[in-house]
């Protein structure tokens, strides 16, 4: 918090409301990562269901559950991020306006089934989860994704799922993890910015 408030928006001039943070592997408490939970990881890697994910996302019982081990990113990001206050998921939507021109980061979550040092394909986003966060997207002029992990990190039956909806509603869609940076630019033809 003192790094973002100290450094990076002083050196970028920007003002708090224009950050937009989300969760990667470090920011997972695995000691909150119970038998439990691995084993309903598992379930869901080898169901490979959409809607039984969407009903963990969408049930506050088992939303505590699931996001318990992001707590403590979720508390910082809400304290950090005013648009966050009142939300316990650990991805967000931010509008904005920049040079007249209306802009959307779909700021998701790659972490909430980030458990082990090597998640490579174990890693779920869900559908519930993209749609949540693109919801209101459409009024944008520009629309960026974000998320920590590579799409290649996340389990195949989710990325099947996930990748044509962020493909028809993102221009770009940034991620990290690997210790450098990747970009996936969206068919500018398809949307005009």
């Amino acid at each position: 918090e003192r790094w973002l408030g100290e450094h990076l928006l002083p050196a970028t001039g920007l003002p708090a409301e224009r950050v937009v943070l989300v969760p990667g592997n470090h920011d997972v408490d695995r000691r909150a990562v119970s038998a439990g939970l691995r084993t309903l990881r598992a379930g869901l890697l080898e169901k490979r269901d959409q809607e039984l994910l969407t009903e963990l996302f969408e049930d506050a019982d088992q939303r505590r559950l699931v996001f318990r081990p992001l707590g403590g990113f979720t508390s910082f990001a809400a304290k950090f991020e005013a648009r966050r206050q009142g939300s316990d998921a650990p991805w967000t939507r931010a509008p904005f306006e920049i040079g007249g021109r209306r802009v959307h980061v779909a700021g998701l979550s790659t972490a909430c089934f980030a458990y082990d040092r090597d998640d490579q394909g174990k890693l779920v986003i869900g559908l519930h989860q993209v749609l949540e966060v693109l919801d209101t997207s459409r009024e944008a002029d520009l629309v960026v994704g974000a998320f920590h992990h590579p799409l290649s990190h996340v389990a195949d039956f989710d990325a099947r799922v996930v990748t044509p909806h962020l493909r028809s509603h993102c221009h770009l869609v940034l991620t990290g993890h690997v210790h450098g940076q990747d970009a996936l630019e969206i068919d500018a033809c398809r949307r005009p910015v």
